[in-house]
């Protein structure tokens, strides 16, 4: 402040570190040595990696070489620092490790694709597709595909509305569909036979998700849907078509931004874009398509993923929290690699145990079952997978009358029906033409001798009972007419006794008239 003093003020901002972003949201791997990569931004000296919250590596990598030594679902998150503080990305990278599988199989039993469906004119629906094994089939040509079957649930579903449906292990193309109503609703369905071939320049069948970036590709299309709706024609489509395919395209859906390849399929009779969808490595499928013929009432329907699963622990094939109306049923479940036995428990108390992916289960009183399912490894790792509940709610099938509806005159008439299964004894019942009902049979026997004594229509139905004492519903009712024979035998008495009276009376007459 005196002579000869300056007084300086600097202002000094201090640079924090720009966060830095991992290359991918979701990777999936078999037990091996994995790459992890992230990018960084500027005023940053060094970058923490934790994996579940604990640190794993600190420097100036921007890779770091995982080393997962079993499955399982590992969450990683990354932090950027310098001298002035640090900064963490709140989006973190999941790494999901599968157990060992056959590397030719992309898929697994137990792998799930959510998607949210929008159509045009607008219409939404939600589907998840989960993979339950793998079979040939016929794809519209004729041509043997190797194909995944997929189980189809839809959250609009009624009960006992079931659809699949069967996708091509190499391209991943729907070569068949089946869909069928619920049975309380109706007895429609549909059902849907493609076929995809592709070919480059030359001709060649081609893999199109296998093809070099903007090589052309051509495809010939083929689908036929049956409707099985009463005067509802059936669907059929055959195109050909040019394909391009870009690798490389970055998408972003309601699951996450994934770096994809991309197919666009032209028609080549009015150069419309039939088909755009996008395919990622790590999903395993398609995260996006746009379907401008999808060969239903819609002009076009919008696939977009909003989640994928890939098991981890052993699966349940057996579908959960649905309703069984038989005490007989079969729990099933996937083959899971590495496992010696299966461990199957109902309720917390262990039922099985064994190599077999089945077991058979009889004569469950009604009530809630849940099945809980233990894999144990050849090393002698136990692995718990994930529990179903089924509810048994046992419903015992009404017999089916083999004699049909007939007309007979007074006297004994054999009725027979159709044994049911675990039925102890059947009851017949008969209800005449005024309303009354009696029952006629009570027994093991299968057929019945009726006496009908009541002229008129009677109505005959039976019932099957268990040893337990569950009943069944009534039958279907068959109708016996039994004639007034009585009646029709007096009439030619009473009609000679009136002619008589008559020619009496007629007689009496003429002869009092001859007397005077």
């Amino acid at each position: 402040t005196g002579e000869g003093w300056l007084n300086l003020t600097a202002e000094i901002e201090k640079s924090i570190p720009e966060v830095a972003e991992f290359n991918t949201q979701i990777i999936t791997t078999t037990v091996g040595p994995t790459q992890i990569e992230w990018s960084g931004g500027n005023f940053t000296d060094y970058y923490s990696l934790y994996m579940d919250g604990d640190l794993v590596y600190r420097g100036y990598s921007h890779t770091y070489l995982f080393l997962p030594q079993v499955p399982g679902s590992y969450q990683f998150s990354i932090e950027a620092s310098n001298p002035n503080g640090s900064i963490a990305n709140p989006l973190e990278l999941k790494v999901i490790v599968l157990p060992g599988q056959d590397s030719s199989d992309l898929w697994s039993t137990g792998m799930v694709w959510n998607y949210t469906l929008t159509h045009t004119p607008y219409f939404q629906q939600n589907k998840s597709y989960t993979t339950i094994g793998s079979e040939p089939v016929e794809d519209a040509f004729g041509n043997p595909v190797d194909s995944y079957l997929l189980r189809v649930t839809d959250t609009e579903y009624e009960e006992g509305e079931k659809a699949f449906r069967w996708v091509d292990a190499a391209n991943l193309m729907t070569v068949h569909t089946h869909w069928v109503d619920s049975p309380l609703v109706s007895s429609y369905y549909q059902e849907g036979f493609l076929g995809w071939r592709f070919t480059d320049s030359e001709g060649n069948a081609v893999n199109p998700l296998a093809a070099q970036s903007d090589e052309q590709l051509f495809l010939h299309f083929n689908r036929t849907n049956v409707i099985g709706v009463p005067g509802h024609p059936n669907g059929y489509d055959d195109t050909t078509n040019t394909v391009r395919v870009v690798h490389g395209v970055q998408i972003t859906t309601i699951a996450g931004d994934f770096t994809t390849t991309y197919l666009e399929i032209t028609d080549q009779s009015d150069g419309v874009i039939s088909w755009e969808m996008w395919y990622n490595e790590t999903v395993r499928n398609w995260v996006k398509v746009v379907d401008r013929i999808p060969g239903s009432h819609s002009d076009m329907v919008e696939w977009e993923l909003t989640s994928f699963k890939v098991p981890l622990t052993p699966q349940f094939i057996t579908q959960g929290d649905i309703k069984l109306t038989d005490d007989d049923f079969t729990v099933e479940w996937a083959v899971f690699q590495g496992a010696e036995i299966y461990e199957l428990r109902e309720n917390g108390e262990l039922i099985y145990t064994g190599g077999a992916t089945s077991f058979e289960i009889n004569d469950r009183p009604d009530g809630t079952y849940t099945y809980g399912l233990t894999a144990v490894m050849e090393t002698g790792t136990e692995i718990a997978g994930d529990s179903v509940s089924l509810q048994v709610s046992f419903v015992l099938e009404p017999p089916v009358f083999e004699t049909d509806s007939l007309s007979v005159d007074f006297g004994p008439t054999m009725v027979r029906w159709a044994p049911v299964e675990d039925a102890y004894h059947y009851s017949v019942i008969v209800i005449d033409s005024n309303g009354n009902m009696e029952v006629a049979y009570e027994g093991p026997s299968t057929e019945a001798q009726l006496d009908l004594r009541h002229p008129g229509i009677n109505r005959i139905r039976v019932m099957a009972t268990m040893a337990d004492g569950t009943n069944s519903d009534y039958s279907d009712s068959i109708f016996i007419t039994v004639s007034d024979t009585q009646q029709t035998e007096s009439t030619p008495i009473a009609t000679m006794v009136i002619a008589l009276g008559l020619m009496l009376f007629t007689a009496a007459v003429i002869w009092r008239r001859a007397v005077r």
